[in-house]
């Protein structure tokens, strides 16, 4: 049967007590109504489609709690909603036929993975047929209730541990913003004003505003030769590792060269790529530094990315890759980038003519230490919501499956 493959409950293994039975027998999923931007009425109900909330309407379709499973799109997307709402034609809301506790079935949907249907069944989109006649099991509600309170505990804590990351990265963004134009704090107290590509900002009167070429030792474009998976050749770095907050080599892709060319590309610690070309115009300019272990292996470039080597006693490769990432750096390389078939573009030219605010080599250190620390704050929280997502997949396994029984939680007098 096609459905098989998508079954996650046997009957046998089951808890006494427990119902295991499709869950068409506990609720129904039921079809939106088409509501166009154009149509919509800011208000105080929610929107949604099949990827959740899409905006607000000044009335609604379906009473509070909601629960959602994307139908098209994002399918077998499950979202619940504590509001009254209007479930769009892209989404069905849930129907429930009995009493079973509304944040059990929110969480039972979401564990038996309904997405996995649209792949068994080869048809675009998630159909009810398929999706009503899918096991799941059902406790006494008394244990659905607690199950549904832990399960509850771990959402919150991955929800704050969300807000304490992205506390961290505007935090991040804006120590960035004030390092890269005002330099450290208190130490400057006279400004200048810098004029590139339009765009005016601010740099310490100390400091150099001048161009990149005054700076660099090279500006060179990586391999055209053709990758493969086979781990034939040398490693080579590719935009998967330019857009990592941080340079870290993982699964790459090799390619064979020349002996000549495998050392003119081999990248060295302090080495800054950048990306040239892409279909993605955010993509344009995000950078990443070669770590020190690059020493211990004979890595190369693909040549959508350009290598930028710095004079280090003028410029450190990890102040620049931080100043690309900043606010003002992205709205340079922005401007210097041009369109042409639907790429978007950065040739060594224009980054040689990137106009850009320099400190003194100490200054750069210090301003790179303490990005460095943001950057360190902002892994560990994201390190935190790994933990706690894994933590929540067990959760789900467990106590859905009856493998771990739930006592009822204590509560405060």
């Amino acid at each position: 049967m096609i459905l098989a493959a998508c079954q996650r409950f046997d009957p046998i293994t089951a808890p006494e007590g427990w119902k295991v039975e499709p869950i068409k027998n506990r609720l129904r999923l039921e079809y939106g109504s088409g509501l166009t931007d154009s149509n919509r009425q800011s208000g105080p109900y929610p929107v949604f489609g099949s990827n959740g909330q899409v905006g607000t309407h000044e009335s609604y379709l379906v009473e509070a709690p909601g629960i959602l499973v994307g139908r098209k799109g994002s399918v077998g997307e499950v979202h619940f909603t504590d509001s009254p709402f209007w479930p769009i034609d892209t989404v069905y809301y849930v129907r429930r036929l009995g009493e079973d506790n509304w944040r059990y079935l929110y969480y039972l949907l979401g564990y038996l993975n309904l997405g996995q249907l649209n792949a068994a069944t080869g048809v675009p989109g998630l159909t009810r047929r398929d999706a009503h006649f899918i096991l799941g099991a059902f406790p006494k509600i008394h244990l659905q209730d607690e199950i549904a309170k832990v399960l509850d505990i771990a959402d919150e804590a991955l929800a704050a541990s969300e807000a304490k990351l992205k506390a961290a990265q505007q935090l991040k963004t804006a120590m960035m913003q004030h390092l890269f134009t005002r330099g450290i704090p208190g130490r400057h107290t006279h400004f200048k004003t810098a004029r590139v590509f339009r765009h005016e900002f601010e740099a310490p009167n100390l400091w150099d505003v001048g161009h990149l070429r005054n700076s660099v030792l090279m500006v060179e474009y990586g391999t055209n030769a053709p990758s493969n998976d086979g781990k034939h050749g040398l490693p080579v770095v590719a935009i998967p590792q330019v857009i990592a907050s941080r340079f870290h080599l993982g699964e790459c892709s090799y390619a064979e060269v020349s002996e000549i060319e495998a050392n003119v590309l081999r990248l060295q610690p302090d080495d800054v790529l950048l990306i040239r070309t892409n279909g993605n115009a955010d993509y344009i300019g995000k950078s990443t530094v070669i770590s020190d272990d690059a020493n211990e292996k004979h890595i190369i470039y693909a040549s959508y990315l350009i290598r930028i080597r710095t004079d280090k006693a003028v410029l450190s490769g990890r102040y620049l890759n931080y100043f690309l990432a900043s606010p003002l750096g992205r709205c340079l390389c922005l401007a210097m980038a041009n369109t042409s078939a639907g790429n978007h573009n950065l040739g060594s030219r224009a980054i040689k003519q990137f106009c850009f605010p320099c400190p003194l080599p100490d200054e750069q250190n210090e301003i790179v230490s303490l990005i460095d620390a943001a950057e360190d704050s902002i892994e560990r929280v994201q390190e935190e919501i790994v933990a706690l997502e894994h933590l929540k997949r067990a959760l789900l396994q467990n106590l859905l499956t009856g493998k771990v029984r739930v006592k009822p939680l204590e509560t405060s007098p």
